[in-house]
This record gives C-alpha cells, sequence and structure tokens, in this order.
C-alpha cells in the first residue's frame, strides 16, 4: 500500500501537479496507555455545539505520517507492579477532508515479573496475553477511521472512543469502550442526514457483539414550513440499543464448576435493551445564544423485567468571542432497570459491578422508583480548554460525577487530557481517575506521561483495583502533497 501510493505521488511530481512538503506530524492527542484507560479523546456531547469557526484553508491532498511511541509502564498486576517495555508503530493517511485512517498496535512486553509471577501465561513468556486474547482485541489495530465530512449527508467513524454521546445522550452518554484494559474494541458509528431526517447507527464492537444501537429523527420545521427561520428547531427523535454482553468478559477458571461460567470459557453479562422517544424544540436562536427545551419518554428491559421513565429539561449555548458555554438540565423519572444514558461514563465496568467492587450487576440492579436531576456544562476556548461537568443526583441519595479536561497549549506543543468518574457516591462509591500530559520538544519528538486507576473485572464478577503509570516517547515525520 505505502510502495502504491509512493508510486503515485511521484508521478504526481513529475507531471508538475504537486507540491511535497516533508514536516513534523502534528501532536497526536491518542496517549500511549498500553492498554489502561486513558484520558478523554473523543468528544461528543448532547450540549448544542458552539457555532461555526471561520472557514479554514483546504485540507492537503494527501498526507502520510509515520512514527512509534515507546515507554515504560508499571502496571498492577505484580506486587505491587509488573514492569512492562511498550511500543506502538503507527501509521496514518488522509486524503482531504473526505478520508482519513490510522492504523497501529500496542505491545506490552513484560520486562520485570513479580510475584504473583505473569511470564507463565504471558505470548512467548513476553508478549501481554490479555491484550491479544479474544477477536475484540484484534480491533485495536484500527485505530481511527473517518469517511466523508462533519456536517455531510453520509459519514462512518471507526477506531476507539471514549465520550461517546448519541442523539440527546437518553441511552448512550458519555460512553467509553476503553475502560477494560483487558479489552480493546474498535467501534464503528456511521450517520446519515438528508433534508428533515436523519439517521445513525452505532456498534461499539465491530469484532464482537457487544453495544449496538441507533436514532432515527424527522425534524418538523422544514416539513411544516418552507420559511428557513423554523427550519431545525423541533426535532422528534427516537434512540435505541441493545447490550448483548457477548465479549470482553473475564476468563472463567480453569477448573471452574459454576454453570454460568464453564472452565476457560469467558463469563459474559445479561443482555440489557433502553429506548427513548424525545421531543426538542428550539424557543430561542440568535448568533450568539440558543435555547432548546426537551421532553423524553424511555423504557429499559433486563433480567426478565421491563420499566419506564420520563424527563424534562433544557439545554442552552452561549458563544461569546473565543470562548463558549454549553449547559444542560432535566429532571428525570426512573426506577427499576430503566434509568437515562443506562450506558455512561464507566459502563464498561459497572457491568461487572453496578455500584462499589462487588454486588449486582448493571442489567440486575434495581433502582428504587424514585427521580433524579442531571446537569452538564461546559466552557471552551477554541483550540486551547475545554471542561466538561455532568452531574445526576437520585432522590435516594447517590451522586454520579464525570468530569473531563481537554487542553492544546502553546501551538499544540503541550498536550493535557485528564478525566474523574465518580459513581453511586453516597451509596457504595467507586472513583476512578486518569490523567496524560504529552509535550513536543523538537519538531518530531515529544514525550508522555500519564497514570491513573484501572479495574480488572474478575470471574466471579467482582472488581480489583490498581494504580499505572508510564513514561515514554514518541517520533514521527509527516509528507504532505498540496495541490
Amino acid at each position: 500500500m505505502a510502495a502504491l501510493l509512493f508510486i503515485v505521488v511521484l508521478g504526481q511530481l513529475d507531471a508538475g501537479e504537486v507540491d511535497v512538503e516533508v514536516i513534523p506530524a502534528p501532536m497526536t492527542p491518542e496517549p500511549v496507555d498500553a492498554g489502561a484507560p486513558p484520558a478523554v479523546v473523543h468528544r461528543a456531547s448532547p450540549v448544542p455545539a458552539p457555532s461555526p469557526e471561520p472557514e479554514t484553508p483546504r485540507a492537503p491532498a494527501f498526507a502520510m505520517r509515520a512514527g512509534i511511541e515507546t515507554g515504560v509502564l508499571l502496571f498492577p498486576e505484580g506486587n505491587p507492579f509488573d514492569g512492562l517495555a511498550v511500543a506502538r508503530p503507527l501509521l496514518s493517511f488522509e486524503a482531504g477532508e473526505l478520508f482519513a485512517a490510522e492504523l497501529g498496535a500496542t505491545f506490552n512486553l513484560l520486562i520485570l515479573d513479580t510475584t504473583p509471577y505473569n511470564s507463565g501465561r504471558e505470548l512467548g513468556g513476553i508478549l501481554r496475553k490479555p491484550d491479544w486474547d479474544e477477536p475484540s482485541d484484534f480491533g485495536q489495530i484500527l485505530r481511527h477511521l473517518r469517511i466523508g465530512s462533519d456536517g455531510g449527508p453520509a459519514w462512518l467513524r471507526a477506531g476507539a472512543v471514549r465520550l461517546k454521546t448519541l442523539g440527546n445522550g437518553h441511552v448512550i452518554n458519555r460512553y467509553s469502550n476503553q475502560d477494560n484494559p483487558n479489552y480493546h474494541p474498535a467501534s464503528a458509528n456511521g450517520g446519515l442526514h438528508v433534508g428533515p431526517f436523519r439517521a445513525e447507527l452505532f456498534a461499539s464492537d465491530v469484532l464482537g457483539p457487544r453495544i449496538l444501537g441507533g436514532l432515527v429523527g424527522v425534524e418538523l420545521g422544514r416539513i411544516i414550513a418552507n420559511d428557513p427561520k423554523w427550519h431545525d428547531r423541533f426535532w422528534v427523535t427516537a434512540e435505541l440499543a441493545h447490550d448483548f454482553g457477548n465479549a470482553g468478559g473475564a476468563e472463567c477458571p480453569p477448573a471452574s464448576t459454576d454453570a454460568s461460567c464453564p472452565a476457560g470459557a469467558r463469563r459474559t453479562t445479561p443482555g440489557v435493551t433502553v429506548l427513548e422517544a424525545d421531543f426538542s424544540a428550539m424557543v430561542a436562536r440568535t448568533q450568539t445564544a440558543k435555547l432548546q427545551l426537551l421532553a423524553g419518554l424511555g423504557g429499559g428491559f433486563a433480567s426478565g423485567r421491563g420499566d419506564l421513565g420520563a424527563l424534562a429539561g433544557m439545554t442552552g449555548e452561549l458563544d461569546v468571542g473565543p470562548v463558549s458555554f454549553g449547559a444542560k438540565v432535566e429532571a428525570r423519572k426512573q426506577g427499576g432497570v430503566f434509568r437515562h444514558g443506562l450506558f455512561g461514563p464507566q459502563y464498561e465496568i459497572s457491568r461487572f459491578a453496578a455500584a462499589g467492587f462487588s454486588g449486582p450487576l448493571l442489567a440486575q440492579q434495581l433502582l428504587p422508583d424514585s427521580g433524579s436531576v442531571y446537569g452538564e456544562l461546559r466552557v471552551g476556548s477554541r483550540g486551547l480548554v475545554i471542561a466538561e461537568v455532568a452531574i445526576e443526583h437520585f432522590f435516594w441519595n447517590r451522586t454520579d460525577v464525570d468530569v473531563t479536561l481537554q487542553a492544546e497549549l502553546f501551538g499544540s506543543r503541550v498536550v493535557t487530557l485528564a478525566r474523574f468518574t465518580a459513581v453511586a457516591v453516597g451509596v457504595l462509591p467507586r472513583y476512578a481517575a486518569t490523567g496524560e500530559v504529552r509535550v513536543r520538544f523538537i519538531p518530531s519528538l515529544y514525550v508522555v506521561a500519564s497514570g491513573g486507576t484501572v479495574f480488572f473485572p474478575q470471574a466471579d464478577a467482582s472488581l480489583t483495583r490498581g494504580v499505572f503509570f508510564m513514561g515514554g516517547a514518541g517520533v514521527d515525520l509527516e509528507v504532505v502533497t498540496k495541490r
């Protein structure tokens, strides 16, 4: 593939059609996490997006980037840590605004094995086996795929997701498929938007049956009026997602006699289905501010039962110069196996323990028949800092919190990513935090450091907790052709 592309570029050079420039690759926001849950990278928020930025120059006709990231990882699998050498080769392609792809894989090599010893189970005695022991793990090779431009009539995205929201976020909200350190899938997300109609599909794992969701919507303003001032004001949408629960579970012990966890198999979690129907109305819209009202009905089905819920709320946006603000407030009624935004922060961990470190699985947890208040706030300075806080307080003294921070400073030479999540505070709390910073010192060389908590699902559906630390460096080079 690379050879073919090289021949094509040479032919264009001979024809005088393109210029070639070799430049250092841009700072990639992906941390060398070695399988541990990194900080937020992909953002998709139910809060209205800021107004479009001024038109930027055309993307290059073609760009190819190659590089490698290396580091040393202290991972909580020994007493207290095992030491691993990390290697991640990277190769990416970009063709204008319509196509981009990045390939790569993380190889964690055991170099310091402390008790309990793990070298006997690793591939070849050195390559960490849990990173490559199921088909879904090979999804990590596809780090990113983009087909179609944002705002176009059709588009496709694939790769890891860490902050995925579908539609209004009442089914899939701020979801990450990278929280389980032994499970490395690639997701796929595609959409179609034609006239007043919109459709979107999301699969959290393209190589295994996991979460499959979708959205359909119709914009009533374009149907009932020709005046553009009524367009994009009144939406009716339906969201649906089902978790098959068949991939990424912990291995059952070799001598297991548990009928639900046969020896050598993988423990699965129960299936769960969530659906939601929403109506939204934009009641105020100017060049700098927007205000939208929301109302919805939903249902959840799991463990042989179904429960219903409802919500009402509003979203707002204010765009003041280089700074934008977004907010969302909702009053929610939920209970039993249904809750709004069930597929949310820490879902891939909560599926094994809904709260704390043991107890009922999320699909089997029955919430009190009560309500909650949900709030979300985003503050951003374009190209510099984006901070988001999402809080849900349940009336029976439970609070969930999710905080993210992304910053690019000094012309993207310094990139910081961080996330803090708290589940079931006031009941059986569980906290998770990750942070990462990378600094580019010279055009083609950068250093990176990261650390945080990590949770290991066990065969008995409990969780163990640990802390990881990593430091490393990366080198990269990019070849760009310009028309």
